[in-house]
């Protein structure tokens, strides 16, 4: 048995004066808040508050709830539509529109078509505007099949009623992504769809089997073979092609985003990126191009530090790994320059922007953390204190970064792959500072971070083998006896992912969870291995004993699922 961790009690049962059980079920929720639904979370610096306080601040959330409420239903208040940035007229459904749409050989309602893009528009297009208004649906019928199946196969992520449709979809919708012939005709529709197809990948299943990289790759080559990065000589790459200003800024702006994408997915998988940086990105970084939408400027600038620093750091001719020897001195004038981008832009970021950003700063970090993480850190009397500030500061960026998505679930659940990649990414490097026990590392504040990981991503989850249930396992394992591991707590054994290292040793480290007839087969996809060891049931049989089976979930995984109702959660 692990070692039980010596968590404080959750400030939900110091609040009350309750026993708690938090560090015996970590890296589940203590079982009060566990039963109440409450956000089980360890806070050394909480302080309880008095009754009367609590009965005095109810009172004043009551009586506020009860003017809004007023306010409200006064038939004097004018209830004005919610435009999400759309033009404030949108026109009817087009009178071309036939009364049934194709997308490959899947047909679908054209009323159904407008109700998910309505749900697009609502809930993805704001958060990542690369495409234009709602009303270009006719467009985008006659002229790219692929961007009406990828925006619907998006807005139908995670709705049961929708689920039937986008499993049609989907084959559909990857055909059509292979399709040269297509993107020729098309080519800067066809590179908005695979942008969205890498932002909002199809599937959440092994990271080896995601294509959302070769969609990536594919849209930035069909990007630069067809001029968008060169907006201002169109004629140069298609003869005799003499685009409108509206065009010419659709193609800037699709340019753009094919770097935004490519640097996020590159940083995350630990490659360098293959957007080659031109006058369009820099002038656009440089805020004179005018076709970006305030939310792609501030991932633009955030995304160019990033592509920075990487191509310095982690992408080196000097070294066989393609580290820089001694990246301290770079690491902290980087550093700078996004404390600068911090306090000139952190008001206007949203949640997730905030994520990109801390996602970057962490990236940053490692580099640093890399070279200090080692065997005789521990042993040392009197820390570096560039060493101790570099590890809290990147400790910080992954514990605000896990509280910003825990608390906004819908990130989570509807996670672009930057919001997901950055809290996985993380949960990685978390695990990994834990194991080392470095003494600047505080052991509660990260096991707390990590619990509430564990419960975000397993309300996320709706597959024993899709990603979020794989980090969950990871997480379970790393926090007991494979944490302890020598080799994991002392060296790095992966040194060649740029500002990915950690997160690959940590998933290396993990394999070991596994069962060794698994291990030894090395298989693509180890999870998907481990699975199909399992004995089919019966027709009849009750699938719950299979499932619910804790001797069966420890040979699985290395551990129990700590109570972990995966029949709860497909019931949801």
């Amino acid at each position: 048995m692990p070692p039980k961790s010596k968590l404080a009690a959750c400030v939900n049962c110091r609040q009350m004066k309750l026993k708690c059980d938090a560090h015996e079920l970590f890296p589940a929720c203590c079982t009060r808040c566990e039963k109440q639904g409450l956000r089980c979370s360890i806070d050394p610096s909480f302080r309880r508050t008095a009754k009367r306080e609590r009965f005095k601040a109810l009172e004043k959330e009551v009586e506020r709830l009860q003017s809004n409420h007023t306010v409200s239903v006064s038939p004097c208040a004018s209830v004005e539509p919610e435009t999400n940035g759309l033009p404030d007229a949108v026109p009817p459904i087009p009178v071309p529109l036939p009364e049934s749409l194709w997308v490959g050989d899947v047909e679908i309602s054209t009323s159904l078509v407008w109700e998910l893009f309505d749900i697009y528009y609502q809930h993805y297009h704001p958060r990542f505007p690369v495409l234009c208004g709602r009303e270009c649906l006719p467009n985008w019928y006659n002229k790219c099949p692929l961007l009406l199946g990828t925006t619907l196969c998006v807005a139908a992520e995670n709705r049961t009623q929708y689920a039937p449709l986008r499993d049609k979809l989907v084959p559909s919708v990857q055909r059509l992504a292979m399709d040269t012939i297509g993107a020729a005709r098309n080519p800067c529709l066809t590179v908005q769809a695979l942008l969205l197809l890498s932002w909002w990948p199809l599937s959440l299943d092994a990271s080896v089997l995601n294509p959302s990289w070769a969609y990536c790759g594919l849209a930035t080559h069909t990007a630069l073979q067809f001029g968008l990065h060169r907006s201002q000589r169109p004629g140069d790459f298609r003869y005799g092609f003499v685009p409108n200003e509206h065009s010419r800024n659709a193609m800037s702006r699709t340019w753009l985003v094919s770097f935004i994408v490519n640097q996020s997915v590159s940083s995350y998988l630990g490659v360098p990126a293959t957007t080659p940086i031109d006058h369009t990105i820099l002038s656009a970084v440089g805020g004179t191009e005018s076709s970006l939408s305030p939310v792609l400027q501030q991932y633009l600038e955030i995304v160019y530090y990033d592509y920075q620093f990487t191509q310095v750091l982690g992408n080196s001719g000097l070294s066989p790994t393609g580290q820089t020897p001694d990246p301290s001195g770079l690491v902290q004038s980087f550093d700078r320059n996004l404390h600068a981008l911090n306090l000139k832009r952190r008001l206007e970021w949203s949640n997730a922007t905030e994520i990109a950003f801390l996602k970057t700063r962490l990236s940053l970090q490692c580099f640093a953390c890399s070279k200090i993480l080692g065997p005789t850190s521990k042993t040392t009397t009197h820390p570096d204190p560039c060493n101790t500030t570099v590890i809290s500061e990147a400790e910080r960026c992954a514990e605000r970064i896990i509280t910003l998505a825990s608390r906004e679930l819908e990130l989570v659940e509807q996670a672009s792959s930057d919001v997901r990649t950055a809290m996985t990414k993380s949960i990685f490097f978390l695990l990994k500072l834990s194991a080392t026990k470095h003494s600047t590392v505080n052991q509660d504040l990260v096991k707390d971070s990590l619990r509430q990981a564990w419960n975000a991503y397993r309300k996320a989850s709706v597959r024993r083998t899709d990603q979020y249930a794989r980090i969950c396992a990871i997480i379970e394992y790393l926090s007991g006896v494979g944490g302890q591991d020598h080799e994991f707590t002392t060296t790095m054994q992966v040194e060649s992912r740029i500002g990915a290292n950690f997160s690959y040793d940590t998933a290396w480290a993990a394999r070991a969870r596994f069962p060794k007839h698994v291990v030894d087969m090395r298989p693509l996809d180890y999870t998907a291995a481990a699975e199909s060891q399992q004995p089919l049931a019966a027709p009849g049989d009750q699938p719950e004993d299979l499932l619910m089976d804790p001797d069966l979930m420890a040979d699985l995984f290395g551990s129990d699922l700590l109570g972990w109702d995966f029949n709860e959660l497909h019931a949801r």
